[in-house]
Formats: structure tokens, C-alpha cells, sequence
């Protein structure tokens, strides 16, 4: 009898804590949100993952509204680059072989097998009226301020979006460029689906100031429409994707996302058609 009483207790102390969390979260008040990187922008943005300069080239001619998505890593002499791909141990002899990664080869080393490497800083600059998001792949020593040191001077404020499943990234950038604009990790992401299941997605933390994510997390649905119904109400924008058919450009459309990305550009053209 007595443990079924601490039992009863325990949940009933259970649903107090859990609701009074939800009612305290459905509480706050969010302002408007504002940031210079939105300004000019589409209503409905296109974002394009590009792995090419000419890639990137393209599209701007097909659409100069587009935004694109890059994905950035570094090297083994600090060198933070773009349009890298992973290297086959076919492309270089064993002894010099370390791994598929650039960070362990220096710019030279992998610009004499994939020439079309880039450092972020030539491209950022070369398109100076162009947005662009980062997708920070590497978490490695230094590269929070590595990123602040490339993007001096070319008005990251109001040009970049930074992107990271690596929260740390983002919160060590963020301590020395407040005024950046920041999206989610992929540990928000889980956040929101834990908080969800118990109840209290109104009183999930969510540090970034963009909510950007995939359909599918892990094998399963990276959020749910009640994920951004939350979203929403704290007046954040959502962008979704790799939109990876149809389907799913069209299901964005449906939950009104402020930006979709996409992995070509002739998809869109094609999914967009009336």
C-alpha cells in the first residue's frame, strides 16, 4: 500500500512539474524577428547546395534571387575551404594517403587532386551581393575563431547564416559575433522532438535564431507540423530541407517554410512548374 501511494505521488508531483513547464513556456513573449540577412530576400527563399564554383555560377544566372548552402571544412594548415569532397586512397600514393577528410592535408596537397577547391573567404568575397549558409562540418580546435578572421571585413552580419551540427560551434561564434545570425543543431533538433513527447514543446530551449532542418533525423521524422506551429510562435524563421523530391518540396510549401533548400536547381524549376 505504500508503494503504491509514493507511486500516486510521484506521478501526480510528476504532472504538476511537467505542466507548470508548459504553462510557463506557452507564457512567453517573443518580439519580432528582424535581421538584415532576410532583408531583400524572396518571400519563399531557394537555398542551393552547391559543390562547384561553376555550380554556383549557374544557378545565379538561372535565378539571382537564389541563396546557396555551403559546406565548409578546414585543413590541416587552418585553412577553412569549400567545395571539398571526400579523397579516395586512389588519387594519391599510400605514404601520403591519411584518411578521406582534408583536415589532414594542407590546401596545396588537396588542390593538386580536386582543383576545384576553394577557400571560403576568395568565394564569400568574389560574390559580395550574394547570401550564403554555412554548414560547419569540422569541429576542430580554433575554427570559431578561424571563421571570424575569414569573414572579416566582407559584412557577415548581413550576409551569413551559420550552420553546425555541432552546437558548441555556433555558441563559441556567437560569444564573439553576437549580431551573426545562427541556425540549429542537430542536438535543437532532438531537443525538440524529446520535449515534444513529454508534453512541454512550448518550454523547449532554442538558442538559434533560425530553425533549419532535414524531413527525416536518424532514420525518423526530423519534427513534426506542432515543431513548427512552436516555431512560429516565437517568430523565428524555419527553412527546410534537402528537399529530395517532390513530395517533400511540395510538403514545405504546404507548412509555409520561410526557405527550402535544395541539392539542384533544375529540381526546383522542375517541381515548380504550374
Amino acid at each position: 500500500m505504500r508503494v503504491l501511494f509514493i507511486s500516486v505521488v510521484s506521478i501526480v508531483v510528476l504532472f504538476v512539474v511537467l505542466l507548470t513547464s508548459r504553462l510557463w513556456g506557452m507564457s512567453q513573449q517573443y518580439p519580432d524577428f528582424q535581421h538584415p540577412f532576410f532583408e531583400n530576400v524572396a518571400t519563399l527563399a531557394i537555398i542551393v547546395k552547391v559543390q562547384t564554383e561553376k555550380e554556383l555560377e549557374d544557378a545565379l544566372k538561372a535565378k539571382p534571387d537564389v541563396l546557396f548552402w555551403l559546406d565548409v571544412e578546414t585543413t590541416s594548415d587552418k585553412k577553412i575551404i569549400v567545395f571539398s569532397t571526400d579523397l579516395d586512397p586512389k588519387q594519391m600514393s599510400i605514404e601520403a594517403y591519411r584518411g578521406p577528410k582534408p583536415m589532414g592535408y594542407t590546401l596545396q596537397q588537396l588542390k593538386n587532386t580536386h582543383p576545384d577547391i576553394r577557400e571560403l573567404r576568395d568565394v564569400v568575397a568574389k560574390y559580395p551581393e550574394q547570401k550564403f549558409i554555412l554548414n560547419i562540418l569540422d569541429n576542430v580546435e580554433g575554427v570559431h575563431t578561424g571563421l571570424v578572421e575569414t569573414l572579416k571585413g566582407l559584412s557577415p552580419e548581413k550576409r551569413i547564416l551559420l550552420q553546425s551540427n555541432y552546437n558548441v560551434i555556433m555558441t563559441s561564434v556567437k560569444e564573439l559575433e553576437p549580431f551573426w545570425l545562427f541556425g540549429c543543431s542537430q542536438a535543437d533538433l532532438m531537443r525538440f522532438l524529446t520535449f515534444e513527447s513529454m508534453w512541454i514543446l512550448p518550454a523547449t530551449p532554442f538558442k538559434g535564431d533560425v530553425f533549419i532542418s532535414p524531413f527525416v533525423l536518424l532514420g525518423r521524422p526530423a519534427f513534426h507540423e506542432t515543431t513548427l506551429e512552436e516555431v512560429r510562435r516565437r517568430k523565428k524563421k524555419i527553412i527546410l530541407g534537402p528537399a529530395l523530391d517532390k513530395k517533400e518540396f511540395d510538403d514545405a510549401l504546404r507548412m509555409k517554410a520561410d526557405g527550402i533548400i535544395i541539392e539542384n536547381l533544375s529540381d526546383y524549376l522542375d517541381w515548380s512548374r504550374p
